[in-house]
């Protein structure tokens, strides 16, 4: 690859095209208003960022529920509250005519109490005197990554990024160090990435053909594999 090529247009199997290569990654500013809504100084920055002659153009890690939190003054999309400030970013992305995705993102066991968070561990054994989520949770949490994604898609965005990284719960449960369950979410590779997979998949039916899914992981660190996400990610690109 050349660079002129970054200058070209990135087609998709999913959703329109990028005008040119050049992406903004998810950068966290913690300025959002503390209930998680959109401050003004996220739209000023988005307002900014929109002239600035990107393809894609993605969001904080903005949280699927209220508890998920990891950082003070967090984006969040896990309330309807939040959706006339995520359109009124979705629309100034657009109008700079790059590409749109909100980074979804649940901290798991790094969840904050000081901010509102509750620890989500996927093993009783990470934190001290907090036991594993229960199977019903988890299949809570994956809706609540689907809802999210829902709204996304109702504030105008064009897609989604799922945080699949940095230990965060989607890699907690892919981790087998950190993933000693015994249901179906533990154990086997296939079922620590059902709780990936399945998020993956919901999206995918709740959000259309149309509408655009990233997903962001790790390949080191956190006792992953690369020889097993090498794998997941055949399974989930297929």
């Amino acid at each position: 690859m050349s660079v002129s090529d970054l200058f070209k247009p990135l087609t998709f199997l999913h959703g329109s095209p990028m005008r040119n290569r050049f992406m903004l990654a998810p950068l966290t500013s913690q300025q959002s208003d503390f209930d998680g809504t959109a401050s003004k100084y996220d739209q000023i920055w988005m307002e900014q960022l929109a002239k600035g002659g990107y393809g894609l153009i993605q969001t904080s890690a903005s949280t699927v529920e209220a508890g998920a939190i990891a950082f003070e003054r967090q984006l969040g999309i896990h309330s309807d509250k939040h959706l006339p400030g995520l359109t009124k970013m979705a629309t100034a992305i657009r109008g700079g005519g790059a590409l749109s995705a909100v980074q979804l993102h649940h901290a798991g066991h790094q969840a904050k109490p000081e901010f509102g968070g509750i620890p989500a561990p996927a093993s009783s054994k990470t934190l001290k005197d907090i036991k594993a989520i229960s199977t019903e949770d988890v299949e809570r949490i994956r809706d609540s990554f689907i809802e999210a994604a829902k709204r996304a898609q109702l504030s105008g965005f064009d897609g989604v990024s799922v945080h699949g990284a940095f230990g965060w719960i989607l890699s907690e449960f892919l981790s087998p160090n950190l993933n000693d369950r015994t249901d179906k979410y533990g154990g086997s590779i296939e079922n620590r990435a059902r709780f990936t997979i399945e998020v993956i998949e919901g999206i995918r039916k709740a959000c259309g053909n149309d509408f655009q899914i990233g997903w962001r992981l790790s390949i080191e660190r956190y006792g992953l594999r690369l020889e097993e996400l090498r794998e997941i990610t055949t399974e989930i690109f297929d």
